[in-house]
């Protein structure tokens, strides 16, 4: 923002129309929207350490290919319905705490590589089964390839958390 309170960030994509990535990491941005919409090339923002709370505006940025949002505060990824072209989506330490948010990723039809470690989904029981047999398209979760055993389906009584019988390997958990 400049001194008189106005948002640069607004105009950039009209005055680098042809931009393809954007490093904006550790800068104070109080909301997506802030970066507006006219970004027709965009393919990879970092938007790391910014202080997010949330994903409003993500809908103007539809072409991203890749971004990387870790380190941030937030919580509902309901905004990620319109980024089918996202490849790429790295949310560590952020602070998604249910696992059901996962479902909104699943209109990112080219998504493959999703990191969520360090929220607390992460620490669910059968988070990376329940991850990958949601998302069957993601090849990598939290920098580690996804396997047949991760794509098994999680029991609804394994996913509520009800006696389950015997325990699965720690990659269940991890």
């Amino acid at each position: 923002k400049t001194t008189d309170g106005t948002s640069v960030l607004g105009d950039l994509g009209n005055r680098v129309p042809q931009l393809t990535s954007l490093k904006l990491s550790g800068s104070s941005i109080a909301s997506i929207r802030d970066l507006g919409t006219n970004w027709p090339h965009l393919d990879v923002l970092w938007l790391a350490r910014c202080g997010l709370n949330d994903v409003d505006g993500l809908h103007g940025l539809h072409m991203i290919r890749e971004l990387y949002l870790a380190f941030n505060d937030i919580v509902d990824l309901s905004g990620f319905v319109a980024l089918e072209q996202l490849n790429v989506l790295d949310l560590e330490a952020n602070k998604v705490a249910d696992i059901g948010q996962v479902e909104f990723l699943t209109c990112c039809s080219e998504l493959t590589e999703l990191t969520l470690q360090h929220n607390p989904a992460a620490q669910a029981a059968h988070y990376r089964r329940t991850v990958c047999s949601r998302l069957p398209q993601v090849c990598a979760l939290d920098d580690e390839v996804v396997t047949a055993a991760d794509r098994e389906p999680v029991s609804e009584a394994a996913g509520s958390g009800a006696a389950a019988g015997p325990a699965h390997s720690s990659r269940d958990t991890s």
